[in-house]
Order: structure tokens, then C-alpha cells, then sequence
């Protein structure tokens, strides 16, 4: 059965295992991670793990930006594990802890080359906003964003 829980000290390896392919996408990817990872335990941060068992299947990070405004850093559900609803039951669960936080609005980056993902933002109440330059290669990100 799948389970979405908050990610503690002890999934940082899972999580690591799951989203090795960071470093392949963005320059010092999984050094990110660490960081964003360290936030968490802090509380700067916030992330959620999919999962069955001890087995992580899917995987998501948010960071205020504001005081009522975040950002979903991550959203990654493993390749075999697509279509199976547990990107939609990662973001439910994020937008369900954006409302008890009395959050405004949530957005995200996508590649502009990443047809899927944008389709499930835009199927799951994000609008396309703009587009920007990403600081370290020539492609663009687009920004959706959803408010509660």
C-alpha cells in the first residue's frame, strides 16, 4: 500500500538513491539535495516520500518563498512508477499542508523540453506564468503557478 509521509533523517538515503539522476540534469544536483535535505531537518524546508515499505517510490520538497507563497523545489516520481497516481498523491499531499499553512500560492519550474511534466501541472490546477532563463545553461524553465 503506498504511503505519504513526511521525510526524516532516516530517508535521506533513499531519497539520495531515488533522485541520483540530479547531477545528470543540473549542475551539482545531488550537492543541492544536501542542502535542501539539511534545510528540512531545520525546518526551512519541507518534503514528502511515496512509498511502499521502505521502498521510495516518488519524492517532493517545498521551500517558503514569502510568507505566503512556496515553492515546489521537487516533484519526482520514479519512471516505473508513473501513472500509477503517486505524483498526484505527493502534490495533494503538498497542497493539503499549503492550506493548513494558510499559503497563498505554490509554484514551480519545469524545463521547457518536459512536455509530461507540464501537462500534469496543468492538469492539476497550475497555470503556465513564464518562461525564464535558467542561471547556469541557455534552456528556459517555465513557471506555473496555483493558488488556494
Amino acid at each position: 500500500m503506498l504511503r505519504i509521509d513526511p521525510v526524516t533523517r532516516p530517508d535521506r538515503g533513499e531519497v539520495r538513491r531515488l533522485l541520483a539522476c540530479l547531477d545528470e540534469r543540473y549542475p551539482a544536483g545531488l550537492d543541492w539535495l544536501e542542502r535542501r535535505l539539511d534545510d528540512v531537518e531545520v525546518g526551512r524546508a519541507w518534503a514528502w516520500r511515496a512509498g511502499s515499505g521502505r521502498t521510495a517510490l516518488g519524492f517532493a520538497i517545498t521551500t517558503p518563498k514569502g510568507k505566503r507563497c512556496i515553492k515546489l523545489c521537487t516533484l519526482y516520481v520514479a519512471p516505473a512508477a508513473r501513472g500509477f497516481g503517486i505524483g498526484r498523491g505527493l502534490l495533494q499531499a503538498v497542497m493539503d499542508e499549503f492550506r493548513k499553512s494558510e499559503v497563498e500560492s505554490a509554484f514551480v519550474t519545469v524545463d521547457e523540453g518536459d512536455r509530461e511534466t507540464q501537462g500534469f501541472f496543468a492538469a492539476h490546477s497550475f497555470s503556465r506564468l513564464n518562461d525564464v532563463r535558467r542561471a547556469y545553461n541557455e534552456r528556459f524553465d517555465i513557471v506555473y503557478a496555483s493558488s488556494s
